[in-house]
């Protein structure tokens, strides 16, 4: 087997091994919160995650404003908008997406608008028919492109949404048709361990890496989106980093500089 099969066995592994830990948690939080909190704040931790925001902060956040609480003050006539405003600034620490507090108060009421206008109060219900509306092969296509709507989520982000979803058995449709986020993270790692080439840059970086993870997805039968958790990992710890000595990939990376 050469170096770079040995890489993406490796790869692989230390995938699945980061995507069963992350299930476990959403397990966890499954036994304490109801199904529609925990949407909720899996649709905003997706959001905010690149921000760097604390744990901290996230879970005073959820203290302050629980989905309940947020859909009962709209149900009083009090405007999405505010209600988001007035709890995100109260948090200490709080780091809302580009360009601000107002873009992250038009995502919180975008979100509310889907669970009332297609869930009749659930996010759950909202996701859910959406799923059922859909032709059995388009159902993850048709939900990407009802997430990619939320204000900070687009094309990057709502793939993740997805997978996290899933894991916490929320929703049930098959995510390997789903390609992996192509986020920054990502394509630094693809970079680096040599699965795209270093030279590439936008675009053409983004649609390269879309068609070696399936490559990669198809002839070892795992989901594009397990692999992403993998390689977002990577790229962001220790990539960005260059702590090259420590990575999880050390022994199999030909450590290319990008």
């Amino acid at each position: 087997m050469s170096l770079q099969n040995y890489l993406i066995v490796e790869l692989i592994r230390f995938s699945i091994y980061l995507n069963d830990e992350w299930r476990i948690k959403l397990e966890d939080a499954k036994r304490t919160l109801d199904e529609d909190e925990l949407a909720y704040r899996i649709c905003i931790r997706t959001l905010l995650y690149p921000s760097g925001i604390s744990e901290k902060a996230l879970e005073e956040f959820f203290r302050i404003l629980p989905f309940k609480r947020f859909l009962d003050a709209i149900n009083r006539g009090v405007d999405a908008y505010n209600v988001a405003i007035s709890s995100a600034t109260i948090v200490e620490n709080f780091r809302p997406i580009p360009p601000g507090f107002s873009a992250f108060a038009q995502f919180m009421k975008q979100l509310a608008d889907l669970a009332i206008q297609k869930g009749e109060g659930s996010l759950i219900k909202a996701f859910r028919k959406i799923i059922q509306n859909a032709l059995k092969e388009k159902e993850a296509e048709t939900l990407l492109k009802e997430f990619m709507k939320l204000r900070g989520i687009g094309p990057t982000l709502a793939p993740c949404l997805i997978r996290d979803l899933r894991l916490a058995g929320l929703i049930d449709i098959d995510i390997s048709l789903v390609d992996i986020s192509t986020a920054k993270p990502v394509l630094r790692a693809l970079k680096h361990i040599g699965l795209i080439s270093s030279n590439l840059e936008g675009r053409e970086a983004e649609e390269t890496a879309k068609t070696e993870i399936r490559k990669i997805s198809k002839k070892y039968r795992i989901a594009p989106m397990v692999l992403d958790g993998g390689l977002w990992h990577i790229g962001y710890y220790y990539c960005k980093k260059r702590l090259c000595d420590i990575c999880p990939l050390t022994y199999v990376c030909p450590k290319i500089e990008t």
